[in-house]
């Protein structure tokens, strides 16, 4: 079979059909029972005399014979496409045609089924390697920088009736093949840009709009997330799948039991936080992973956690007997024990500290006090001080501040109430204690 060739598409044995050109084959278009054929022969058939087709003829679909139907290019076609009974040609050629009837056709042509030479002449300035046709739209693409003397580099569409169509994806190299499905037309060459953006050798273009399309393949489904449950909130770690896919960008994470807790990671994986969580509540979380492809499917769900109420350790005193002497008693320093559970916004903590002093029949005050003991109060809770009763002939307490009344070891029970939030309505007051000592 010399340059074109039909084979069984179950076997892959060729048939009878022998079309037998002399030369290279470029370009095949099919059309109702007949096969377009361009390329750079100019005789075709096995008889004697071959018949002469200069780059380009019609042969039955059976029988492999050539038709009638001679457009006679002067030069190689590369591109051939038929709509409408109009057969749309693109190659190297310069005219159309022979004797009066030739006419001047500069890479691009469009001649009828029947051999008539159609008046659209959409005057490219150099080859034309692919033609596809959608409606009334024809795509052309090639080693062409102007059609019909507007600027067009390498890629054009023109209207069935000749006029110009804005379309213009500004390549910056050949366009040599397009596939127009819907609206998109699927375009391969030697370019590496579209409209000054990155794009290499293949890209899909919207035809109305001209904006590129992503060819990214989405991700796959995420692994299943890991889950890690803190005071009022969880953390969830998630990474990309395992089946071949585009790579994520980032991930969506969203709790199963509502739907409006979600966090972001972004990135090929990662971990974030879901905060506003109810403690004492079990939650489930999955992840689906996004890019310019698209978005996963969801994935499956994460074991179940908890978030827990955090529970803070604090300073209990250790109580020490009056000191018996006159003298003010040496500055000691003391760590108390005390367990107090309390709500999530709140935290209460008593550190190692050196007790404050204060004189017999001087006042002194929380804050003073507790440059010391180093309380951790909320801002805008409310405290109140009271003497622990081993310790009322020592000292007197009011609301805030402390009174001496005589040497000797003050012991204070320090009650914190929190401000009112919209998540905690009705604080729990929390208790404490600390020391004040009394000198002469």
């Amino acid at each position: 079979r010399n340059h074109v060739a039909a084979v069984n598409n179950t076997t892959g044995d060729a048939t009878t059909w022998d079309p037998d050109v002399n030369n290279a084959v470029h370009a095949i278009a099919v059309s109702g029972g007949i096969v377009y054929l361009g390329g750079e022969f100019d005789t075709i058939g096995s008889g004697t005399p071959r018949r002469t087709r200069n780059h380009v003829a019609a042969v039955n679909n059976t029988t492999g014979d050539a038709t009638t139907w001679n457009p006679n290019a002067n030069g190689i076609v590369r591109a051939i496409a038929v709509s409408g009974g109009i057969v749309y040609l693109g190659g190297n050629f310069t005219t159309i045609g022979t004797g009066e009837s030739q006419a001047t056709r500069n890479h691009v042509a469009a001649v009828s089924t029947g051999g008539t030479l159609i008046d659209w002449e959409s005057n490219a300035n150099d080859r034309v390697y692919t033609i596809a046709v959608s409606g009334e739209t024809v795509y052309l693409g090639g080693a062409f920088t102007t059609i019909g003397g507007v600027i067009r580099n390498f890629g054009a569409a023109v209207n069935t009736n000749g006029t110009e169509v804005t379309w213009d994806p500004n390549a910056n190299g050949s366009f040599n093949v397009i596939v127009v499905s819907g609206n998109t037309a699927y375009i391969g060459g030697d370019f590496t840009s579209i409209g000054g953006e990155p794009h290499n050798y293949i890209v899909a273009i919207d035809v109305r709009t001209g904006a590129v399309i992503s060819l990214q393949l989405p991700p796959a489904t995420p692994a299943t997330p890991v889950a890690t449950a803190l005071d009022g909130k969880v953390t969830v770690s998630v990474n990309r799948g395992t089946a071949v896919a585009g790579t994520p960008s980032s991930f969506t994470v969203s709790a199963v039991q509502d739907e409006t807790k979600t966090c972001t990671v972004t990135g090929t994986s990662g971990s974030c936080t879901i905060e506003s969580l109810t403690n004492g509540i079990s939650y489930t979380f999955v992840a689906t992973a996004s890019n310019a492809g698209g978005t996963s499917s969801v994935s499956a769900a994460s074991v179940g956690v908890t978030p827990t109420l955090t529970t803070t350790t604090t300073a209990a005193p250790v109580v020490t007997s009056p000191p018996v002497v006159t003298s003010p008693p040496a500055e000691t320093t003391t760590t108390t024990v005390t367990t107090t559970t309390v709500p999530a916004l709140v935290q209460v903590a008593i550190k190692a500290v050196v007790i404050p002093k204060v004189k017999k029949g001087k006042t002194i005050s929380f804050s003073t006090i507790n440059k010391s003991a180093k309380i951790s109060v909320p801002k805008g809770a409310k405290v109140v001080l009271t003497v622990v009763k081993s310790s009322a002939k020592i000292c007197s307490a009011s609301k805030t501040t402390v009174k001496g009344l005589k040497a000797g070891t003050c012991t204070l029970s320090v009650a914190v109430t929190p401000k009112a939030t919209a998540k905690v309505k009705k604080p729990k007051t929390v208790t404490t204690r600390t020391k004040v000592i009394v000198t002469k």
